[in-house]
């Protein structure tokens, strides 16, 4: 079983770099387990279509993907050693200025702004990302469908 706190370690010749998180809250340190998890131990991507995983991106706490056709659709699967909180989801290639999406969990239509927000960031090179974060807590294995506007 993994621990619950792993700090993340990188060295380079001289320098270390280790990751760990801070802030404020109103919850009590058993409550924290879950998001502590999330960020050191994140579900495993699967079942992706219409994109390329790139991968769990802990500096941005964000799943990362590359479109590459159409709709975008994937699966988290989160568990008790490795839930999901709260994820944020970086689309790249997302190939418009417009992030008018349809979002289904699980087979689900969500409503923006109320099960989701969602953003554009425009790199150096013009080419757009699309940004979600999803007010979400499972220890279940989730289903994500992302299609934007025709």
């Amino acid at each position: 079983m993994p621990r619950t706190f792993h700090e993340l370690r990188h060295t380079n010749g001289n320098n270390i770099e280790a990751m760990v998180m801070y802030g404020l809250t109103d919850k009590q340190p058993d409550e924290l387990t879950s998001l502590n998890r999330s960020w050191n131990f994140a579900p495993a991507v699967t079942d992706t279509k219409g994109c390329v995983s790139l991968g769990y991106e802990k500096r941005e706490r964000a799943f990362k993907f590359a479109k590459t056709t159409g709709s975008v659709a994937f699966k988290l699967s989160a568990s008790k050693e490795q839930p999901l909180e709260n994820p944020a989801i970086l689309i790249a290639n997302w190939g418009s200025p417009d992030s008018t999406v349809t979002l289904k969990i699980n087979g689900q239509a969500k409503t923006q702004g109320v099960d989701y927000q969602v953003g554009i960031e425009v790199d150096t090179d013009g080419s757009y990302t699309l940004v979600l974060w999803l007010p979400l807590s499972t220890a279940e294995t989730v289903s994500i469908e992302v299609v934007g506007k025709k």
